[in-house]
């Protein structure tokens, strides 16, 4: 196999393009669904889809070129609008965790996938920030549920948290 086309054909890359696909099929039906089957279905697939994306191996220069970046300023532009329109209309919000392009200019509100203040009111305890993303900006409730990665022994074949079953099993020894 030919060394540009490794990337391309690489376990990660295609578990992305998989998930990809379905999250375009998602979007797709999605003018006949009911609100809470689309946020349900959504809360379940944009995880698994930033976790598949943030797996796929980091391209290589061909030649003197870098990799193309495919998404625009308008294309941000497009999708911002896009979502926040459709959000509202629905009476929904949009909202990024920890991204830096997190498109607040289009309405999307920034703030985290949980946090301290709903962690607080649904349960009455307090929780430690989640440690799991780079850079200490994301300032989530670390949970069992969705704070550890690999941690579920279920091993639902679509769910984003788990993604290495030994890793799994190390952790579930660790308690």
């Amino acid at each position: 196999m030919e060394k540009y086309s490794q990337v391309i054909f690489d376990k990660n890359t295609v578990e992305f393009v998989t998930v990809a696909a379905e999250y375009c099929g998602f979007l797709e039906r999605t003018r006949d669904a009911k609100r809470g089957t689309f946020v349900d279905t959504a809360l379940k697939i944009l995880p698994l889809l930033y976790l598949k994306a943030s797996m796929i191996p980091p391209c290589e220069r061909i030649g003197e070129f870098d990799p193309e970046t495919f998404v625009t300023e308008e294309d941000y532009e497009q999708i911002g609008r896009s979502f926040s329109e459709s959000a509202k209309k629905h009476n929904m919000t949009v909202q990024t965790c920890f991204e830096d392009r997190n498109l607040v200019e289009y309405g999307f509100i920034k703030g985290e996938c949980l946090s301290h203040e709903l962690a607080w009111r649904l349960t009455g305890k307090t929780f430690s920030n989640w440690k799991a993303r780079k850079g200490n900006k994301c300032k989530c409730v670390k949970m069992v549920d969705i704070g550890d990665y690999n941690s579920c022994k279920h091993f639902c074949k679509y769910c984003y948290a788990n993604y290495d079953e030994k890793k799994v099993q190390n952790n579930f020894l660790k308690h």
